[in-house]
This record gives C-alpha cells, structure tokens and sequence, in this order.
C-alpha cells in the first residue's frame, strides 16, 4: 500500500508510522513555501500534531524571511522535528542560530547526520501529538475531533486557557470540534467569559456529553448563546448522539 503524501513547490511530505517526512525537491525556500509546506502537513495529517523529519539532502537555497515564518508555525505542525543532512551542505554560517532558537524555545529540534538516530529521536513524541494534560482535564486527539475530560477541578480563567490552548495545539492550530465528556467542573463569570472569548478560534463546533441534572443546570443558558453567536454548541446526554454531532462538524 502506497503511503500518503502531499506535493508542494518545494517539498513532498509522506506520513509512515506517525512520523511525518518532509523532504527537500532542491527549490527554493521562501516564507511563502513554508506557510504552503506546513498547511500540507496538516492536511495529510488530518490536523493531527505529529513528529517531522525534515530531509535536507537535496534542500535548496533559504530565504532569511524563511526562517522567521518555520519559526512562527512549527510549534503548530508538530511537537518535535529532527533534521537530516543540512551539516552535510551547508556549513554552520548558513544555518546560524535557528536550531538552538527552536530547540530552546519552541520545540525539542536536533540536527542529525544518522537517519536512524534521528527516528530513534522522533520516536519519542509518537504519543506527544496526541494527548495532553492540563491541572483542570485530560486531553485526547481522537477521529478528527478533540476530546476533552474534566479532572473536577473549578475552572478560572487561566485553567480555560490551558485547556483550549491545548487543544488547539492537538489540533495543529486548526478549528476542529471538541468533545467536551460529562464535565464536573464548575465555572464562574470570568471563566465563562474566558471560554466564550477562546472557543471560536479554537473549535469549530463543541459538544457536552452531560447526562447529569447537575452539569446541565451549571452550563445554563451559555450553550444557546454560543450556538447563536459563535460556534455550534450543543448539550447531549447520551455520548453516542454527540459523536455524531462532532462527526458532522468534522472536515472530510
């Protein structure tokens, strides 16, 4: 079976066991082709956050505008990435301080020489794009959409934040729905103003499983208003009539 792949003007990117390749066609690298390579990535991984390894063989010169744009966008497209060969082409005048600016402040990024070493490297953050934790809910990547399960904590607005910034990060930085799973938590004022001020750039649709008189009650009318004026919205109390709602939210 032919692995999956996306062809743009500089690279090709194939997918083979949760690890995403990106390699160089020998053109130029501009930001343009950058915001063009990581939008197929995200394509082919369904939005997924997965390993890259970046083979720079056959890479083609690098616009400096490049650089500022890689660094922008990759912590969106993947939670770690390797580099094969550059040192091999290029010397270290070329590649300047990137690697280190990436690796300290962005994401775990290793240049290698081995292209087994480096798979050994990505092999660690197989699972990174798929889950996270945050102090108020677990986090799941799961068939296009993101589910997230409450830990009964009492929401504030920094725990809304590390939450829906999580999911967005799971997401690769798209708008996909979240599955929100019989949630104990409670929410003040300033936390749902928080959430109502987070959720249209994070999701596309949200979900409640919450088969609990309780939850319902708590949620009030904030599900209708986000309905009406941000993203669909909706309260279910058995979960297989919201993964239907998610599944229809879902981009093909």
């Amino acid at each position: 079976m032919d692995k999956p792949e996306r062809l743009t003007s500089a690279v090709k990117i194939t997918l083979d066991e949760g690890i995403v390749r990106v390699i160089g066609l020998g053109k130029p690298h501009t930001a343009d082709t950058v915001r063009e390579m990581c939008a197929a990535v995200l394509d082919l991984t369904g939005g997924r956050r997965l390993p890259i390894l970046f083979d720079t063989r056959n890479w083609g010169e690098i616009a400096p505008t490049s650089w500022a744009e890689f660094i922008q966008r990759i912590e969106d497209i993947c939670p770690a990435a390797a580099v094969l060969g550059i040192l091999g082409d290029f010397d270290a005048g070329y590649v300047g301080s990137y690697p280190m600016i990436i690796d300290s402040l962005v994401i775990p990024f290793r240049i290698f020489q081995e292209e087994s070493a480096a798979l050994e490297f990505l092999g660690q953050f197989l699972t990174a794009g798929s889950q996270a934790e945050t102090p108020a809910a677990s986090l799941a990547y799961e068939n296009g959409h993101v589910r997230i399960t409450g830990k009964g904590s009492h929401h504030s607005p920094a725990t809304v934040t590390d939450t829906l910034t999580a999911a967005r990060r799971l997401a690769g930085g798209r708008r996909i729905p979240l599955l929100f799973v019989n949630p104990p938590w409670e929410f003040d004022a300033p936390s749902w103003a928080q959430f109502i001020g987070m959720i249209a750039d994070t999701a596309n649709a949200a979900a409640v499983v919450a088969d609990d008189a309780g939850v319902v009650e708590r949620l009030g009318a904030y599900p209708e208003v986000m309905s009406g004026l941000l993203v669909p919205f909706e309260v279910f109390a058995d979960e297989r009539d919201a993964l239907q709602f998610v599944e229809d939210h879902t981009a093909g």
